[in-house]
């Protein structure tokens, strides 16, 4: 930069020391004599490069102080040819650019200022407007140091938000392709993406385990039904009164329900009937139909009592759903970011193609130009020196489409949409670049990390569940105290009647029984290494917790300096490229005029022009780069506070199958 700005400056003083008006005059001289000879086409390169030159000139000479000479100048030809002089978009008089108006007499001769088949048309490129950003008072004097530093170090708003391959991006979504934004392609992963799917039917197993552990408090409904038919030889003659076997048949039926409720009670209520008959002489009515109705209640009063106890299995089994809700949610923003990243890519390599295919573009308007001048003063070896650099570029262009290729293929196996994955066109991104800085808030996005980082919330959880387990474990280490209570209604009858008997049981005082079970093992060993177990799984799982809080703590301090690093290297990036600009159309312009120093003057200036070219294409890339980077740095940002992509539940599963 120390080089450029002292050719500038030699340059400036140079312009000053010698006659402007002669200078300008020889331009146009050399032009028209090229002009006259414009019907050999060996000499119309090097009209265009004169013109050209000429052009450039008159950009370079208004933005480095002389622009109050050259507009004196341009006055008095106004007033000699009666054209009033125009001003620019550039600032710069109409004049300036285009005098001596077309029909000017040189040598008793009249010359057009260009042939009718020359096609000559001035552009100025998109991303830096010289009278906007290189001079903010055009009638002051400044040297081209200062000119470059204003440039690199105030660029102008709209210049950071609307960079040139913006309007290009913009042709190309509405020529080509399929125009598709970035909220709509993470949709339609949702929905047809087999990773997300597989990672939204995981919620749907674990819950219904969970609802499996609820299947222990079901009211069961049972029948039973053996029939016996004995015969037992009797050791006492009070049990058949003289037969020394006793004969029976036997054949009892029970009918019923049971039931375990979230207290640990048990109850049992049945119907049961039965008919019998042996060889006693005691037995007697003979032929019996003996019926009974039982309801029976258990009740703990120590172990295994209370809800929290009798529904630990149910609770840990919904943790354990709710962990694997939070695993999911992990899974798809993960995937969420591999799509997001994948769709940046795309954005960065096709602009990096149309910055590379504009770059070949300028480097081949160049090497024409050195090989129309082939005969006059450009060497073989500066022509060599183009097409080496139009080859390179060639090279990088061939990369960048080779990663917009893979970009393609990472975004459409990504969504998996088969309307994506049978088209033949290619995804054209959409989405808006963020170029302005953030405000971010530090507390705000660690409280917000918060409430919704999945790592978190799933570290919870298992707090929870280590708690759960705990509370039985502390309940178990009582002793067994149960409530016993029975109660029954019991009729019986003769010749196998049994509807007489099941009447007959209604209207016989009822019988029951109430009493109480103790058990107690004398140590207790099992329970209390379990209590000791679950006591340090619990301590473990705390300690998990806070070490998950600092490292997300520190991945939100980590996102949102890296937020901050990305708006500033994109910032630097505009600036370089801008700076960048500045350079290549300064040592443009000083190499179309350098042919009157010699031809070793030339060759310098021709390779610091071709490293120009080079070092703005790399700018640009450097600069969609850096968008790329600030985008994915913000979902990073979006990533580790757990907000790039809501948790999604197993009804939004169904609802998107």
């Amino acid at each position: 930069m120390v080089k450029l700005l002292a050719i500038g400056h030699i340059y400036v003083n140079a312009y000053r020391a010698s006659s402007l008006a002669v200078k300008i005059n020889t331009h146009w001289r050399i032009a028209c004599c090229a002009g006259r000879r414009c019907a050999s086409r060996r000499w119309l390169p090097l009209f265009r490069g004169l013109v050209a030159s000429w052009a450039t000139l008159g950009v370079v000479v208004a933005d480095t102080g002389l622009f109050t000479k050259v507009t004196q100048l341009s006055k008095s030809e106004a007033q000699a040819t009666g054209i009033p002089p125009q001003t620019s978009e550039l600032g710069v008089d109409n004049s300036v650019l285009l005098s001596p108006p077309a029909g000017a007499n040189f040598d008793g001769e009249t010359i057009p200022l260009v042939p009718e088949s020359f096609d000559f048309t001035v552009v100025a490129s998109p991303s830096i407007k010289l009278g906007d950003s290189l001079a903010s008072d055009v009638g002051t004097t400044q040297s081209l140091g200062d000119t470059l530093s204003e440039a690199a170090l105030c660029p102008p708003e709209s210049q950071l938000r609307q960079p040139w391959w913006h309007a290009s991006l913009a042709l190309n979504r509405a020529e080509n392709g399929r125009v598709t934004d970035l909220a709509e392609l993470v949709w339609q992963a949702v929905s047809h993406s087999p990773n997300i799917q597989a990672i939204l039917l995981e919620p749907q197993i674990l819950d219904a385990r969970a609802a499996k552990e609820l299947g222990e408090f079901d009211v069961n409904s049972f029948v039973d039904s053996i029939f016996r038919d004995t015969s037992d030889p009797v050791g006492n003659t009070l049990t058949t009164g003289g037969p020394p076997r006793l004969n029976e048949s036997l054949w009892e039926n029970r009918a019923g329900i049971r039931n375990k409720n979230q207290h640990g009670g048990r109850t049992e209520f049945f119907q049961e009937f039965l008919t019998k008959d042996n060889n006693s002489r005691f037995f007697d009515p003979r032929e019996q139909a003996d019926s009974r109705m039982v309801l029976r209640y258990t009740q703990p009063l120590m172990r295994g009592r209370g809800l929290t106890y009798n529904r630990a299995s149910f609770v840990v089994a919904t943790i354990t759903a709710n962990q694997g809700k939070y695993q999911a949610s992990l899974a798809l923003q993960d995937h969420t970011f591999q799509l997001t990243t994948a769709y940046w890519d795309l954005y960065a390599a096709q602009g990096e193609m149309l910055q590379i295919e504009r770059g070949i573009e300028n480097l081949q308007l160049l090497y024409q130009q050195l090989q129309g001048r082939s005969e006059i003063d450009s060497l073989r070896s500066q022509v060599l020196r183009a097409e080496a650099a139009i080859h390179k570029q060639t090279a990088a262009l061939a990369q960048a489409q080779a990663r917009w290729t893979i970009a393609q293929a990472n975004l459409k196996a990504a969504v998996a949409a088969p309307d994506l994955l049978c088209s033949a066109d290619y995804i054209v991104p959409i989405a808006p670049v963020v170029t302005c800085p953030s405000n971010i808030d530090l507390q705000h996005e660690r409280l917000q990390a918060l409430e919704q980082q999945p790592k978190i919330q799933e570290a919870r959880q298992a707090v929870r569940s280590v708690r759960t387990r705990l509370h039985v474990a502390e309940n178990e280490l009582k002793p067994t105290l149960n409530l016993v209570m029975e109660g029954y209604l019991r009729g019986l009858s003769g010749d196998y009647d049994v509807i007489e008997s099941l009447g007959d049981q209604f209207t016989k005082t009822p019988s029951y029984h109430a009493g109480v079970a103790y058990q107690r093992p004398r140590r207790n060993i099992a329970a209390q290494s379990i209590l000791h177990e679950r006591r340090m799984e619990l301590r473990k799982s705390l300690l998990q917790l806070d070490n998950i809080l600092l490292s997300v703590s520190a991945d939100v301090e980590g996102a949102v300096a890296m937020v901050q690093s990305a708006y500033q290297q994109l910032d630097s990036a505009v600036r370089s490229t801008l700076a960048t600009e500045a350079e290549v159309q300064y040592l443009d312009a000083i190499w179309r005029d350098a042919f009157l120093g010699g031809a070793r003057t030339t060759s310098l200036q021709l390779d610091q022009l071709l490293n120009a070219h080079i070092q703005l294409i790399s700018s640009e890339n450097n600069w969609i780069r850096a968008e790329q980077d600030y985008m994915l740095a913000h979902a990073r940002l979006q990533l580790v506070t757990g907000s790039l992509l809501p948790c999604l539940t197993a009804a939004d599963a169904v609802h998107s199958n």
